[in-house]
């Protein structure tokens, strides 16, 4: 009894790193839903990407950091994008201040 190797190929391409837009991280059709991690709204494409450890973390940040900002400016997480997008990229760079 003879047993086929098994064979495989790999295509390997270079992926330059490219940006998760924040509007990936809330749902479009339940006012106050944030997602983040493997269950974001991408592409199949993008998903082998997102679902990286390092990255899932960081969107846990940035969703936490708007949510901060959720309950300081009293708007929904679509809202943050249309209206407070700045304040979220200062907190991005400085993180939130925190409350004494």
């Amino acid at each position: 009894m003879s047993i086929e190797p098994y064979l495989s190929r790999a295509d390997i391409k270079k992926i330059e790193p490219y940006e998760i837009p924040y509007r990936c991280l809330y749902s479009r059709n339940i006012n106050n839903l944030f997602m983040a991690g493997r269950n974001i709204s991408v592409t199949h494409v993008a998903l082998g990407t997102v679902r990286v450890m390092r990255t899932t973390g960081m969107m846990g940040e940035v969703v936490g950091m708007a949510a901060t900002i959720c309950i300081q400016e009293d708007c929904s997480p679509r809202e943050v994008y249309l209206k407070n997008l700045e304040l979220l990229k200062s907190f991005l760079i400085s993180g939130v201040p925190q409350e004494k």
